[in-house]
């Protein structure tokens, strides 16, 4: 295997894999429909050989995936999101109750997904979807959707192996600085000139990201804006019964978020303060960012 094809190939895999569980597919009908051996699929699925550039060509236009997916790794077609509920394919296996009131996208899991993958071993992650009952090809996907509670478990999934807590997820979630985690977004966060504009960009974006939280601007100046952050009604469930467990973890999760949101690209720093919690004992949270 050449260097180009150590590149690519373990972008290409993950979309051979997702395409063919979307069309409800086994490794033998998908072979047949490609005229290629199910034993090369199954290693090109297993990123061990390279597709050729026929069977390559063939697989986008049965799986309708454009062909520059295959250097990013991933689909990627930002757009306003709505409630939904329930998958396309059942190859494409997701625990019941991520698939009812899906108003998170893999797109807003993208930072965390993107930490787990690279401070755990291949058998760390396999064991803990496995848990989970989500197949992690799901995610090759950023237009796909989850319910909030699959946020929550992964978060305490993570704490309970040690990989996080309450104090490291400023580290954890560094990645928001890292313009790759926003995909076709980045344009939009790239213009943006401080840390006020670039939270003021993702509120307009917000509904690409997620609709199980409203965020609204609440107060601006020169220097900072207040911002709050308001459960849909359809969460309000789900956030009753993790509190509890997690109401500490998933307040540390959201405020690292945003303020490593805020730090995205900018010359002047920002800092976060946290004036009421939703996640702990109050009907909504409400941030304070300040330049300094």
């Amino acid at each position: 295997m050449n260097s180009l094809e150590e590149k690519y190939l373990p972008r290409i895999s993950p979309l051979f894999r997702y395409g063919r569980k979307s069309l409800g597919k086994n490794q033998v009908e998908m072979s047949e429909l490609l005229e290629m051996s199910q034993a090369h699929l199954s290693k090109v699925e297993a990123c061990k050989s390279m597709p050729t550039a026929v069977q390559l060509l063939e697989f986008a236009r049965l799986t309708t995936i454009p062909l520059n997916c295959f250097s990013s790794g991933y689909l990627d077609f930002p757009k306003l999101i709505k409630l939904k509920t329930g998958l396309a394919s059942s190859y494409l296996k997701v625990d019941k109750k991520y698939r009812t009131a899906q108003g998170l996208t893999v797109r807003f899991l993208r930072p965390l997904l993107a930490f787990f993958e690279q401070h755990s071993d291949s058998q760390l992650q396999a064991n803990i979807f496995k848990r989970l009952k989500v197949d992690p090809d799901y995610f090759a996907n950023w237009d796909n959707q989850l319910n909030l509670a699959f946020l929550f478990d992964l978060l305490l999934e993570l704490k309970k192996q040690e990989l996080i807590n309450e104090e490291s997820l400023s580290d954890v979630l560094h990645g928001l600085q890292d313009a790759e985690n926003f995909g076709c977004l980045q344009k939009y966060f790239d213009q943006a000139s401080d840390g006020l504009d670039v939270i003021h960009t993702y509120i307009i974006n917000a509904k690409k990201f997620q609709i199980d939280f409203s965020l609204k601007i609440e107060d601006i100046s020169a220097d900072g804006m207040t911002f709050s952050l308001e459960p849909e009604g359809h969460i309000q469930g789900i956030l009753r019964k993790y509190r509890e467990d997690g109401g500490e973890l998933f307040s540390a999760f959201f405020k690292s978020y945003f303020e490593q949101l805020a730090n995205y690209k900018t010359l002047r720093s920002a800092t976060l303060e946290v004036e009421e919690c939703v996640f702990i004992n109050s009907l909504k949270s409400v941030y304070k960012l300040v330049l300094i």
